[in-house]
């Protein structure tokens, strides 16, 4: 795997492709252009890259934050 290709096609993917996903855990190909498998947990991720045949170690795991995940804290709410 390469963690540089990984990242620029990982970077392409919009988040409008990426809202179905939202807040569950989504196996990326090691080259950052297919989402391979998606659960609400690990196992369930684990279990359907099993199913296809997939090499867990060659793939890449990230949570797909939802919207309100995101955030954002002014001055004044830091303590």
């Amino acid at each position: 795997m390469n963690l540089s290709e990984f990242q620029q096609n990982r970077a392409r993917i919009s988040q409008e492709l990426l809202t179905p996903y939202q807040g569950r855990w989504v196996a990326f190909s090691g080259d950052g252009r297919t989402i391979l498998a998606s659960g609400a947990t690990l196992d369930q991720v684990e279990n359907q890259l099993a199913a296809l045949g997939e090499d867990p170690q060659e793939v890449f795991l990230e949570r797909i934050g939802e919207p309100e995940d995101d955030i954002i804290l002014g001055g004044g709410d830091i303590r």
